[in-house]
């Protein structure tokens, strides 16, 4: 099986003039993702069949990122965007 490509989570800039500068969005996906992810791994060592481990793991994910949509959302009406 063909490993799904890992979506690129750099939430450091470096502008023209050198400078570092924290992209908040991508950040807070960064965390999310990594956060998913190991509430992903301790459900795999549970007792649940795989089926019901396959509908835990697509819950877990859909509920993730319709947070980080969510906090993207309030972070751009801020006025934090990815383009920088």
């Amino acid at each position: 099986m063909q490993e799904k490509p890992k979506k690129e989570l750099d939430y450091v800039i470096v502008g023209q003039d050198g400078n570092e500068d924290l992209n908040l969005p991508v950040m807070f996906e960064a965390v999310m993702v990594k956060y998913m992810g190991k509430i992903i791994d301790l459900c795999r060592v549970s007792g649940l069949s795989d089926r019901a481990f396959e509908q835990m793991q697509r819950t877990i994910k859909d509920e993730c990122y319709n947070h980080v949509k969510h906090a993207k959302s309030i972070l751009q009406k801020h006025g934090y965007d990815e383009e920088k």
